[in-house]
Order: structure tokens, then sequence, then C-alpha cells
């Protein structure tokens, strides 16, 4: 069954004008970009995750051109394998699976400064949950909060 409703707006100016009504209205005006923002705050760069594939990921500001006679570079490196990353700095992780999750594995983690306030982790495979629990507990020791992904 179809039911019939008249249209809210009767002509293409009426609908117009309101559009105009809403726009002037509104503090938002063609977006606001957060990433370069966040990006670009501070004396460092900071990394950025561009891609994943099954061979690793695709790390951005990682390669810095040193000389203005360089040739210019995207910037970005493939890094096979896992990865432990940080705000300014990406490093491979001799991690192959979960099971191989160890808190001596997570030691850069805990040295790292600044410390860190977040700890995300990304695995193929869940976490088996006593042990998700043992790292969940010494990182809230040290205040750091932690999810599995």
């Amino acid at each position: 069954m179809w039911i019939r409703c008249k249209p809210l707006v009767s002509s293409y100016q009426t609908h117009r004008s309101i559009l105009q009504r809403f726009r002037f209205s509104s503090s938002i005006s063609r977006g606001h970009d957060l990433l370069a923002e966040s990006l670009s705050f501070g004396a460092k760069p900071k990394i950025v995750l561009d891609a994943y594939g099954s061979s690793g990921f695709d790390v951005s500001n990682m390669i810095e051109k040193i000389d203005d006679d360089e040739e210019s570079t995207s910037g970005s490196i493939h890094m096979t394998g896992s990865i432990m990353a940080f705000p300014h700095a990406c490093f491979l992780w001799n991690v192959q699976s979960s099971s191989a999750l160890t808190l001596e594995s997570l030691a850069p983690v805990l040295l790292y400064k600044p410390k860190l306030q977040y700890f995300f982790l990304g695995l193929d495979s869940p976490l088996q949950p006593e042990a998700m629990h043992k790292i969940k507990a010494v990182l809230r020791e040290k205040g750091i909060v932690f999810e599995q992904l």
C-alpha cells in the first residue's frame, strides 16, 4: 500500500530560502579538518598509518627531507610485519601472533616518554581472556587505558 504525502516545501524557491536561513544561522561553514590540526601540533610531525595489507603497513611522516636538493618523496614507507606505532615514531615489533604477546613484549609501551595515555592493540585473533585481563591490570596500574581492537 502506498501513501501519498504532500511535500513539506511547495516550491523550489521556498526550499532554497529555508536552506539559506539554516546555513546562515549555523556556525558550521564548509567543514573543518581536525586531522590536519592534530598532525601539525608540536615540533615533530605525527606519523599516519596510511594503509594496511597482508604484508604490513604503509606509514607516512617517517621519512624526513634533510637536504633541499633532494627529490621530493612521499614520506611514506612500507613496514612489513607487526609494528608498534607511537605518535612520532613507528617500529617493527617481533610479535607474530596473539600467543607470542607477553608483558615483556609490551615493555616499549611502559618505557615510552612522555607516558602514553591510551594503548590500542590490533590482532588478527582475539587475545585469551586471562592474558587480556593480566595486561589490562598492569597497564591500569601505570595509568594507561588498554583496548583490544
